[in-house]
């Protein structure tokens, strides 16, 4: 399963651990979308995810897991694809 997190902050990250953690996610089927260079590299190092600045991986997705605080859903929103 193709999994897309929209966030790489705090929220995302937690996500994003406690999920790999877990089992529920596999690292190489995850991509970490965030807007923050020194944040793409941290995720990608530490939990060894594909990082994105763009939002082409959630058209890609199986499952978009959305961690964005609520003044940037707009920004988003409008990329995800119906369903």
């Amino acid at each position: 399963m193709k999994v897309s997190i929209v966030g790489g902050g705090v929220m995302g990250e937690a996500i994003l651990g406690a999920a790999l953690d877990g089992g529920v996610f596999a690292a190489n089927d995850v991509t970490v979308i965030e807007k923050v260079a020194t944040r793409r590299a941290h995720l990608a190092d530490m939990y060894k995810v594909a990082v994105s600045e763009g939002y082409a991986a959630m058209t890609e997705a199986d499952l978009v897991v959305l961690s964005v605080k609520p003044q940037e859903m707009g920004s988003v929103a409008g990329r995800l694809k119906p369903g």
